[in-house]
C-alpha cells in the first residue's frame, strides 16, 4: 500500500522515516522497527545509513533540489511476537471460530448482563 506524506525540509535527516510515520498515524514504536531508504528512478534503492553520516544535516540539505525525484521507501520489520502475545492471539482467534452460543451453553458468558 502506497502513502504519501510530505515530509518538513528543516527535519533532520537521522529522523526522516519517524517524522514520516508519525505524520502517517503510526505509533513511535513502529518507528523502531522501520527502515528507510531513498528511491530514485531506475537507480537502486539506497539506504538512509549510506547517504549521510551527520545526524544535524536536514531533510532540506541533503535532498533539497531531488525532492521532485526521489521517494522514501520504509518498510516497517515485524518482530516475532511474544510468546504471551502468542498465546493471546491464538485465544483469540480460537474465540472468533466458536460461535457465541456455544461459548455461553459451555458456561463462558462473554457479555451477559446480570438482571438484579
Amino acid at each position: 500500500m502506497d502513502s504519501y506524506v510530505i515530509v518538513p525540509a528543516v527535519t533532520q535527516f537521522c529522523n526522516i522515516v519517524n517524522t514520516a510515520l508519525q505524520r502517517l498515524g503510526y505509533s513511535p514504536e513502529t518507528s523502531q522497527t522501520a527502515r528507510g531508504s531513498i528511491v530514485i528512478k531506475n537507480w537502486k534503492p539506497l539506504s538512509l545509513e549510506k547517504i549521510c553520516d551527520s545526524p544535524m544535516v536536514t531533510v532540506g540539505d541533503v535532498l533539497g533540489e531531488l525532492t521532485s525525484v526521489i521517494t522514501l521507501r520504509i518498510v516497517i520489520l515485524r518482530t516475532k511476537p511474544s510468546t504471551l502475545s502468542e498465546i493471546k492471539d491464538k485465544l483469540l482467534r480460537l474465540l472468533i471460530l466458536q460461535s457465541h452460543a456455544l461459548l455461553r451453553s459451555s458456561g463462558c458468558p462473554l457479555d451477559e448482563v446480570s438482571d438484579l
